[in-house]
């Protein structure tokens, strides 16, 4: 076999900061991040063939990345005690891991490998763990930009110190009623540690979800665009592990003093939302840069929206602003109304252009253009669902709790308007969704 290397999309890639500060530093290194995670992770390709493992799992198996890279699943695993005592019965560990995988890989969901038990030498003394280690695993699959899933991510997770008892039992001859007793400690330790790694689980496809954001979002403002108006925009990714993903937001320059600012939403959540809020994106970004006006923008997206049936009932909006005509075109493909704070105070909302959600009539339709007036000192803010829906609320209250928002702070600069939107108006409950939002001032 040829030197094990990882296969490319698990190389190192560096992401720069963005420019209202969302990364939190210069730069991110997302291969030295995995690596760093402190549960033990392995990377799988579709053959089973180990493409990366963090350090935490070279530590728990004392081996090296050399060692691992590029060869099979049964090598990265530990070897298994022979016999009836094995927990999970008499199946071999590993080809019970090669189910799980294989599992994720054609399902696209995580699938919760139960407690196993491995003989490990990783330094710890035999006193302490009698060289027995328990643990429960979870296989987790990574879709591609394009949603293929040709990846799995299994994370492990070593309960032996919560489970001392277990080991004991384990080890000794019981009567039937001890048995019975065993086999009740048994599930409920299984039961309850594998309840808390199917949240680790959720949390690592949420940070993945993220990490597609932040990739997928564009990096900066374009200067030109800060020199004509001034703008805040913000991403706020969900608390919600099964949350993350569909929110997106776009800026662009077309030149002559004219500039087009859009957000748009994804049905669901998850990795794969993401991912189809990447495609949808980048292809509004493109017409964008084409020049195409909102209203063709939208037709266009939406037979876009058609070659993936996770892109069905998307919403999005576009607007392009002229500056020097105090004019502001639109077109909305089912998304919640721009709002326009007007210098004197009052509220303008851009409803006139409302169409169809992308994908959702048998054919596609022409798209609605909306103008409104916009000029110097007026305020324009495009937001998702996230920042004004509440559960068992209409939606026209949450939007009118944004106007009275924005009426109240209009003697703010676009940041602090944007910052302030965000710390208020979203719900307490720790189930918020992802939000997009564009704030701008002419």
């Amino acid at each position: 076999m040829s030197s094990p290397q990882a296969h490319p999309e698990f190389q190192p890639r560096l992401v720069p900061a963005q420019s209202d500060g969302r990364t939190g530093c210069g730069e991110l290194d997302y291969g030295s991040l995995f690596r760093a995670v402190p549960s033990p992770c392995v990377v799988l390709d579709a053959a089973l063939v180990i493409q990366d493992c963090n350090d935490a799992y070279l530590k728990a198996v004392s081996r090296s990345r050399k060692e691992l890279v590029g060869t099979s699943l049964d090598d990265a695993l530990p070897s298994q005690p022979a016999g009836p005592e094995t927990v999970a019965g008499s199946e071999p560990v590993a080809d019970t891991v090669r189910r799980a995988v294989r599992s994720a890989l054609d399902t696209g969901r995580s699938v919760v490998v139960g407690l196993q038990r491995y003989e490990i030498d990783a330094g710890r003394s035999e006193a302490e763990t009698g060289g027995r280690h328990y643990w429960i695993g979870t296989a987790v699959p990574v879709p591609t930009s394009s949603g293929t899933r040709r990846h799995v991510l299994y994370n492990v997770h070593d309960v032996t110190s919560l489970v001392p008892h277990l080991a004991t039992a384990l080890s000794e001859p019981l009567e039937p009623a001890g048995r019975q007793a065993r086999a009740a400690v048994v599930a409920a330790t299984a039961v309850a540690e594998q309840s808390q790694l199917f949240d680790l689980a959720l949390e690592t496809q949420r940070q993945l979800g993220i990490a597609v954001q932040e990739v997928m979002l564009p990096a900066e403002v374009p200067l030109s665009v800060r020199e004509a108006v001034e703008i805040a925009v913000r991403y706020q990714p969900a608390s919600d592990a099964l949350r993350v993903g569909g929110d997106w937001y776009d800026v662009a320059d077309l030149g002559q003093g004219r500039l087009a600012v859009a957000v748009g939403d994804v049905v669901g959540h998850g990795l794969r939302a993401a991912a189809i809020m990447g495609q949808l994106r980048s292809a509004l970004s493109a017409l964008t840069v084409a020049d195409v006006g909102p209203a063709a923008a939208m037709t266009a997206l939406d037979r876009v929206a058609r070659h993936s049936p996770d892109a069905t009932a998307s919403t999005a909006v576009k607007v392009v602003i002229d500056p020097a005509l105090d004019l502001a075109i639109y077109s909305s493909a089912g998304h919640l109304p721009p709002l326009i704070l007007r210098e004197d105070g009052t509220i303008h909302t851009m409803n006139q252009a409302l169409g169809p959600p992308l994908a959702v009539t048998q054919k596609v339709v022409s798209r609605p253009l909306g103008t409104a007036m916009l000029r110097a000192g007026d305020t324009m803010v495009l937001y998702t669902d996230g920042l004004v829906e509440r559960r068992g609320e209409a939606l026209d209250v949450g939007i009118a709790r944004l106007a009275d928002a924005l009426v109240r702070l209009r003697e703010l600069d676009v940041d602090s308007i944007a910052d302030r939107l965000l710390s208020e108006l979203p719900p307490r409950s720790s189930l918020r969704d992802d939000i997009a939002l564009i704030v701008l001032r002419v």
